[in-house]
């Protein structure tokens, strides 16, 4: 990732939000470009203790190093979100407080996490859970629970969640 970009996402956020996203960040860097391994290990020690403390502790979220997020990632208010290690965001995505993007195994799409691609904007408290593709600019509705597929330009909202556009339209 630029420092371009990661100075986008510090500017445009919370400061939690930035804290969180910066620590997020360091580890995904760590994990994923640093290969000596004594160096990779002391930096890894160092994430782990800003992860506990930080991310975990203070704002009750987990935002593991293993997570594949895009670019210009914005959280809104960083606390009680958890997500799934092998989840994927992709670029531009927002998300705001209780949000779970989680693993899931259902008879209909198997088990998995997660794939959400460019510009979607979760609601608070919005549940994803599955082996389920969120596509592009789709708005999840707040205290939603996805567990299918919804297609691009879509707005989803209820339990479960359902397509609204044709009743916003209305």
């Amino acid at each position: 990732m630029r420092l371009k970009n990661l100075f986008w996402e510090i500017k445009n956020n919370t400061k939690f939000s930035a804290i969180i996203i910066a620590i997020f960040r360091f580890g995904n860097f760590v994990n994923k470009k640093i290969h000596i391994p004594i160096i990779r290990q002391f930096l890894f020690i160092i994430y782990k203790i800003l992860d506990w403390l930080i991310i975990r502790i203070i704002c009750n979220s987990e935002f593991p190093h293993s997570i594949t997020i895009g670019k210009r990632l914005r959280v809104y208010h960083p606390f009680g979100i958890i997500i799934q290690a092998d989840a994927s965001i992709g670029n531009d995505c927002q998300m705001r407080h209780q949000v779970t993007i989680g693993w899931a195994k259902s008879s209909k799409n198997g088990e998995g996490t997660p794939n959400l691609k460019n510009n979607v904007d979760i609601g608070a408290g919005a549940k994803i859970i599955g082996n389920i593709t969120i596509g592009d600019n789709v708005v999840v509705g707040a205290n939603s629970l996805v567990c299918n597929n919804v297609e691009a330009n879509d707005v989803v909202g209820g339990v479960p969640a359902r397509s609204l556009k044709k009743e916003i339209k209305k």
